[in-house]
């Protein structure tokens, strides 16, 4: 099938299903995942920190993040809500490749920047660039590399003005927020 195509059933489920989990874990069981979002498939089984990560595997925390990111936005007009979406599915492809017992704790150290490569893969297969003028691809990306940002702002006792600058360079903050959002509430627990 061309990109086009499955773009549009994929695009579908993130933004017309009110828990797209549903239509991923069927696209899971049917080897539709395997087929068509292939850098997908290592989350499943992917342990993670039971401390942090209460619900399981990378896999059903993804699908949390998912269900969490529809719900809360849904005033966010296409391109944006594409790329927020884009973006919880994306989000934690580079833990599989990062994910080590470190202390005797799961950790997943550089995962941000180990998905860029993967996230990118997915975006080129689904052939996404901009949508309405807005630069989806570059967002995801953004989205993916600095989503613990917000947590470690959060943690901080000072953050600069300068560092905010930064990011915002990087990434729409607006998009980043909402993201870092559904990812906290997108847990078990």
């Amino acid at each position: 099938l061309p990109a086009e195509r499955i773009w549009g059933e994929v695009e579908k489920l993130l933004l017309q299903a009110e828990r797209p989990s549903v239509g991923f874990r069927l696209a899971l069981d049917l080897g539709v995942i395997e087929r068509v979002l292939p850098e997908l498939l290592p989350l499943v089984g992917c342990e993670q920190e039971p401390a942090w990560h209460p619900e399981g595997d990378v896999w059903t925390h993804t699908l949390m993040v998912i269900d969490k990111a529809r719900e809360l936005n849904g005033d966010l007009d296409r391109s944006r809500l594409v790329t927020v979406m884009l973006g919880a599915a994306c989000h934690d492809l580079g833990k599989p490749a990062t994910t080590a017992r470190i202390d005797g704790r799961i950790r997943s150290l550089d995962h941000e920047q180990a998905g860029v490569v993967p996230a990118l893969a997915v975006l080129e297969r689904l052939n996404i660039h901009t949508i309405d003028g807005f630069d989806v691809r570059g967002q995801v990306v953004g989205l993916v590399a600095h989503h613990l940002k917000p947590g470690a702002f959060k943690k901080a006792a000072t953050v600069t003005d300068g560092a905010f600058r930064r990011l915002a360079e990087k990434v729409d903050l607006e998009l980043l927020a909402r993201l870092a959002r559904a990812d906290c509430l997108g847990r078990a627990g």
